[in-house]
């Protein structure tokens, strides 16, 4: 049995999507009023609490753009997390990867030269 599953409907130029994660039930759609009419369909079909717009979501916190879209974060999961085994104290260090670097899909070739790299820095650290 699948934990998840994603619906959407899309017509007349509006679109709803549903998004379901066990007992929690995420609603996006082109307009509020599309929202609106699946939420009266499904209350008046299941008992459900409608908690208004999200915030965090599987530990996902989402930030409204205001450009229409949306920012995803988990820096507050990590917090929680430094916090929950006393690290919380601790200060910040800076992360090796440069954001300003552009992350594509590695073709065949680059990947099999990858591999044969890997495959030999191996060879030499297990000897």
């Amino acid at each position: 049995m699948k934990l998840t599953q994603v619906y959407y409907r899309y017509g007349g130029g509006d679109f709803v999507m549903l998004c379901l994660y066990v007992d929690d039930i995420l609603i996006f759609g082109s307009n509020l009023k599309v929202i609106e009419e699946v939420k009266k369909l499904l209350s008046s079909n299941f008992e459900m609490k409608d908690l208004r717009e999200v915030d965090v979501i599987l530990n996902i916190k989402l930030i409204k753009e205001g450009n229409g879209g949306v920012t995803l974060l988990q820096s507050h999961y990590m917090k929680k997390v430094l916090s929950r085994f006393g690290f919380s104290d601790y200060d910040p260090a800076p992360t090796p990867y440069d954001p300003s670097v552009l992350l594509r899909k590695k073709s065949e070739n680059r990947k099999r030269s990858i591999n044969i790299l890997l495959d030999h820095w191996v060879a030499h650290v297990s000897c």
